[in-house]
């Protein structure tokens, strides 16, 4: 930091930045050299260049365009997409919410149950708060943000409002009149 800031005072910050657009520029220009090469069937290895460049050679260069400029110079479009693989896993919060045990069974072979025994978590702490006959937007304001251990967990007023509705579907709560009324509930 210190021979940085020697640099800049020497120079000046104008041509400290000019002189790293020109590197950058510069390392621009040799990874897209090294992408023709490599393309061609040219590769660098422990100190020697093995291949041949052909009389004429495939060149692929980047270039920011608009529309026009590109039909105007005829240059192609590469679209490139990345294809991740992904599972979803639907469950019903409710079952969730009973089927703990089973759950943690399950996010010990496979981890990406893990999100599922979280959820249920969730709904855990979220009953947990609920005092007998309590305010709507009170109780939603207060469980926004979860704390234990040191740990915070902020809940989108959306979501709260989607876990609230299953509670009360599964009997577990009821929301009447602005006021959330907890119900008798079994324990997991």
């Amino acid at each position: 930091e210190k021979k940085f800031d020697e640099i800049v005072d020497e120079i000046g910050i104008e041509k400290f930045n000019e002189i790293v657009d020109d590197v950058l520029d510069e390392i621009y220009l040799i990874s897209n050299l090294y992408q023709i090469l490599k393309e061609n069937g040219i590769r660098y290895e422990n100190g020697k260049i093995y291949g041949k460049l052909e009389e004429n050679p495939s060149i692929k260069i980047y270039i920011d365009a608009t529309d026009e400029e590109a039909e105007k110079w005829e240059l192609d479009y590469e679209y490139e997409a990345m294809v991740y693989k992904s599972i979803d896993i639907y469950a019903n919060l409710i079952d969730i919410f009973y089927e703990t045990k089973n759950l943690e069974k399950l996010a010990q072979e496979n981890p990406l149950y893990s999100k599922l025994l979280f959820a249920a978590d969730v709904m855990e702490r979220i009953l947990d708060k609920i005092e007998g006959k309590m305010d709507l937007n009170e109780f939603i304001e207060e469980i926004k943000m979860l704390k234990q251990n040191g740990n915070e967990i902020r809940i989108t007023k959306p979501a709260i409002n989607e876990i609230l509705k299953a509670l009360e579907k599964a009997e577990i709560l009821k929301m009447k009149k602005g006021k959330i009324i907890p119900k008798e509930r079994k324990r997991r």
